[in-house]
């Protein structure tokens, strides 16, 4: 059975988990997070390259953001995932272990296998990931290697001078190089003999 009106629930349960603190903490509370999560998560997997959905990536990491920022959120993302998700390939692997690893098999998804036009959620996926890491005690292998090849992504030269933003945060957090590297004051110009001083 296909679900027609995916794009209208994320925009719902969006709104609901960001302006209702009620509705975020009964979710919190319920056993049907588990399958709301792998909901969200199964749509960014299954969107992350496709650019015509792009927006639909960006409301699922934005609802996802707002679910981990959550202090319950922890205890509820070291669950099993309750079933398998239709997905083939790195994404397939994913849902083989804890619901932390999904999630951070999502927000690693946008970071590395996504396209240029998901590269202004970049920050609200690395705040995913930096919201669920602390919490999970045993990642599996593959979310292991996923969290290592996104820090890999991050300090590389092509991603930090990329886009000009990015190149002025890097410069302003880089420090001054001086040219002398033992710190002496600059030699002073030579001044011919002949003729007066420049």
């Amino acid at each position: 059975m296909a679900l027609e009106c995916e794009q209208e629930l994320l925009l719902l349960l969006w709104t609901f988990a960001h302006h209702s603190r009620a509705f975020l903490t009964a979710l919190l509370a319920s056993p049907e997070l588990a399958d709301v999560l792998m909901a969200v998560c199964f749509c960014v997997l299954s969107w992350a390259s496709d650019a015509p959905n792009s927006s639909l990536v960006h409301l699922c990491i934005l609802t996802l953001l707002v679910i981990s920022a959550e202090p319950g959120f922890g205890a509820a993302a070291q669950a099993p995932c309750p079933h398998s998700l239709p997905l083939r390939g790195r994404a397939a692997r994913a849902t083989s272990a804890s619901l932390a690893d999904l999630v951070v098999g999502a927000a690693a998804e946008v970071l590395l296998g996504g396209h240029g036009r998901l590269e202004s959620v970049h920050p609200a996926a690395l705040a995913v990931l930096a919201n669920v890491t602390p919490h999970a005690h045993s990642l599996s292998a593959d979310a292991t290697a996923r969290l290592l090849q996104c820090l890999g992504l991050l300090t590389a030269p092509r991603y930090l001078l990329a886009s000009p933003a990015r190149r002025d945060r890097a410069a302003k957090r880089a420090p001054a190089r001086s040219s002398n590297p033992r710190g002496h004051p600059p030699l002073q110009k030579l001044i011919p003999c002949s003729g007066p001083p420049p």
